[in-house]
């Protein structure tokens, strides 16, 4: 409903009072970072934090994306914050070279930098909070954004009011009501060109599906608006319970999580259960589908999303972030004598007089004329193959840990020590045959592995 001038200026100053004793913060204790475009949501958010006395530092970010017009863009911002007497803040983005080299959209490559300068200058410059000029149409757009990529109680939810040390004192607004505001304080802003361009996915829900769904229902949005408030509840409702289950069947060492298999079956659905569980380790939801299904599988299935690896495993589904160092390798000189990184080793030559040979599996001793340096250490792959001591033939090392009973889990942790190409030392486990001391070595190469976690 249309607001009289007065009555505009009356309730959006009201409404932005009502969030901040919501959220018990106050502006004579509170200094915030205003982040500013220059588009009129960002501009009336600005005005109104300025009239209710707030410390503010404007922040703007220049994308880099629409040449002459983005430099314009800050320049109208620096003068505004002049003109209300604000500290200006700004930063130029290669917006398309981040988005190129992260394979992602334009709109996620800017949104993933303003956010992360954001939090950069808000404890730069002490502020309590950031302010985020999203309003209610901006809701509505997210609801349809996340449906169409497939998203869980969270993305139906919307956005928050508060996330983090980010605020959103104009959720609640109408853009009507916001371009009311405007002309009544006669406040100028800059538009921006790229907003009716349908190429990025809410420019074409804004100006082209929500007016669709208009026509069957002229109140759709306070419809969506009134649907995701009640979602919000309910999100808030599942992740108190989802708390409470994570903690019953889900137990943590050291970076590894693991979730009892048996435990989440008393939990039906479970792909439900699971969603909510493994969404923030990045798995989508085909991928938690699949998950589901393999519960009652065989052990040894994996599942990996971009930063974590899931096995199902005999009693749990082990999840574990992905070891950058899996297919490095490190190469150790005779005279070093230790390393500490990515493991530590130590290693030294004497001769095989002095030589006590000890059963200790963190410990080798190798006949050191027939080693070759540098040695070289990695991790185990699939395909290798070795003579273990005892053993006058060659077997996969992957059988061989089946048969020393080494957990899946357990098996990434596996380092192997060669010289030229050829395994001298399953670290931790077991030596090659071929390198054994015999009554013919003169010269002995110990090896000791510093095992933290024995």
């Amino acid at each position: 409903m249309k607001q009289t001038n007065k009555q505009i200026i009356t309730l959006l100053s009201e409404r932005i009072r009502i969030f901040f004793q919501d959220h018990q913060i106050s502006n004579k204790h509170t200094s915030l970072l205003v982040t500013v475009s220059g588009g009129i949501d960002s501009v009336v958010l600005l005005d109104l934090l300025v009239t209710e006395g707030f410390d503010l530092r404007v922040a703007h970010c220049n994308f880099s994306l629409r040449g002459s017009e983005s430099d314009q863009d800050e320049l109208f911002v620096k003068n505004l914050a002049f003109q209300y007497q604000v500290p200006f803040h700004s930063k130029r983005f290669n917006t398309s070279r981040y988005a190129k080299e992260r394979g992602i959209s334009i709109e996620m490559a800017a949104r993933d930098l303003r956010y992360q300068w954001f939090e950069e200058l808000r404890n730069e410059q002490n502020c309590d909070w950031t302010a985020v000029a999203h309003q209610a149409e901006d809701q509505v757009e997210t609801l349809f954004i996340n449906l169409t990529r497939g998203t869980g109680l969270k993305g139906l939810s919307g956005i928050s009011e508060v996330s983090g040390h980010i605020i959103r004192p104009l959720i609640k607004t109408y853009r009507l009501e916001i371009e009311q505001y405007a002309a009544e304080r006669n406040l100028s802003w800059r538009e921006d060109r790229s907003n009716s361009e349908v190429r990025f996915h809410r420019n074409r829900i804004r100006n082209e599906i929500l007016p669709l769904f208009e026509k069957i229902n002229p109140s759709v949005k306070k419809t969506l608006l009134d649907n995701i408030s009640h979602l919000e509840q309910a999100r808030q409702f599942v992740e108190t319970v989802i708390c409470k289950i994570r903690n019953e069947i889900t137990f943590e060492s050291e970076s590894t999580v693991s979730i009892s298999i048996e435990a989440i079956k008393e939990y039906p659905p479970e792909a439900f259960i699971l969603f909510e569980l493994l969404q923030p380790y990045g798995f989508k939801s085909d991928q938690i589908e699949a998950i589901a299904h393999a519960l009652n599988g065989i052990s040894g299935k994996q599942f990996f999303s971009s930063t974590h690896r899931l096995v199902k495993d005999r009693d749990f589904l082990i999840v574990s972030p992905l070891q950058k160092e899996l297919f490095q390798s490190f190469y150790l000189d005779k005279e070093e004598g230790a390393i500490h990184n990515p493991i530590d080793l130590q290693w030294h030559v004497i001769t095989s007089d002095q030589a006590i040979i000890s059963s200790d599996s963190n410990q080798a001793f190798l006949d050191a004329e027939k080693i070759r340096w540098p040695l070289c250490l990695r991790k185990w792959k699939p395909g290798d193959r070795f003579y273990p001591l005892g053993m006058k033939h060659k077997k996969k090392l992957s059988d061989f840990l089946i048969d020393e009973k080494i957990g899946i889990t357990q098996k990434e942790t596996v380092w192997i020590l060669e010289s030229n190409g050829e395994i001298i030392w399953v670290i931790g486990h077991r030596i090659d045959h071929r390198y054994r001391v015999t009554s013919q070595t003169q010269k002995v190469l110990v090896l000791i592995f510093v095992n933290n976690f024995s």
